[in-house]
Parts: C-alpha cells; structure tokens; sequence
C-alpha cells in the first residue's frame, strides 16, 4: 500500500518522460539556434579565403528577399499604426478637444459677464443677466453634452465630464442666488 501511494504521490516514469522531453526540446532549440548564428555571420562576414561563389550568392538569394519581405512587413505594420492613430485624432480626439476649449472658452466668458453684471447692478434688473451670459452658459452645456457623445474618452473620463457638467448646472444655480442677493442684499 506504501508503494502505491508513492507513485501517486511521485511518478517517475511520468516525471522522466517530461524531463527526456524537456531535454530533447531543449537540444533541439540550441541546434537551431548555433545553425541560425552561424548562417548569419556567414552571411554578415562571408570569408574570403575558400568562398564558393555558389553558397555565396544562394545564401544571398535567400536572404535579400527574406529580410526585404520583413522591413516590408515593418515598414507596413507601422504605417497601419500610424494610419489608425490619426484616424481616431481626426474623427474624434480632434473634435472633443475643440468642444472642450470652447466650453471652456464659454465659462470663462459667462463668468466675467456674471461678474460685470452683478458688480454694475444691471442684474437686479427685469431681464437678470446679460443675453450673453446666457448664451455662453447654454454654448458651454452644448459643448461638453458633445464631447460626451463623442466617443472619445474612456470611462472614467466621460463620469468626469458629467460632473462637470453637473457643476456648471449648479454653477448657473448660484449665480441666480446671487443675482437675487443683488436685488434684496439684505432679506432680514
């Protein structure tokens, strides 16, 4: 029974099988590999003593045409990169950045109009804050409502986007408090 347990336990006719498989591979890729250093520094640094001009010009054949197939085939691959990368800048990143700096363009502009408007009293008038302000509060919203359509950002990006958007929709909620401060400064 102990005997049993030990070949469950430790299989050595499973265990030598893998290990004489393991070596044989491993003799296998040590050939390959000593044939393919000799094959490339025969061709990097032919010899000129002995040098049979036949081997030379088929190693030749060989390799021009193999290595011209890869720097091709680099030279591809990189040109579908770059291709695809300036596809994407082109139909999206492009156009989510422009939406971005005009939002941001269009606070800047709402802010100081907000400001200027408080600060001359002109919003304790009947029609509140400037056409302007309002404009560019509602061309700002637009723009980000945009830029979240756009398919550009990742998305954690886009939950960003949305809470900025939720503090411009805050943002114009206190403007409208302070506008009305502007008209009754002291509601005691």
């Amino acid at each position: 029974m102990a005997r049993q347990e030990s070949r469950r336990l430790a299989p050595d006719g499973r265990l030598r099988a893998v290990t004489q498989d393991t070596l044989r591979l491993t003799r296998a890729v040590a050939a390959v590999t000593a044939e393919l250093v000799r094959r490339v520094h025969r061709y990097a640094w032919p010899s000129a003593v002995g040098h049979r001009n036949r081997a030379y010009l088929r190693d030749r054949l060989v390799a021009l045409p193999l290595l011209a197939v890869v720097a091709f085939g680099a030279l591809g691959w990189a040109y579908a990169g770059v291709r695809g990368d300036s596809a994407y800048i082109r139909e999206r990143a492009a156009p989510a950045l422009v939406d971005l700096a005009d939002a941001r363009a269009s606070l800047l502009i709402a802010q100081g109009e907000a400001e200027r408007n408080i600060a001359e009293g002109r919003a304790a008038e009947l029609s509140g804050l400037s056409e302007r302000y309002r404009t560019r509060i509602a061309r700002a919203t637009q723009s980000l409502n945009q830029v979240t359509r756009s398919g550009a950002l990742t998305v954690a990006e886009e939950q960003e986007l949305r809470v900025v958007s939720a503090l411009v929709v805050d943002y114009t909620g206190w403007i409208g408090r302070a506008q009305g401060h502007a008209t009754n400064p002291d509601p005691a």
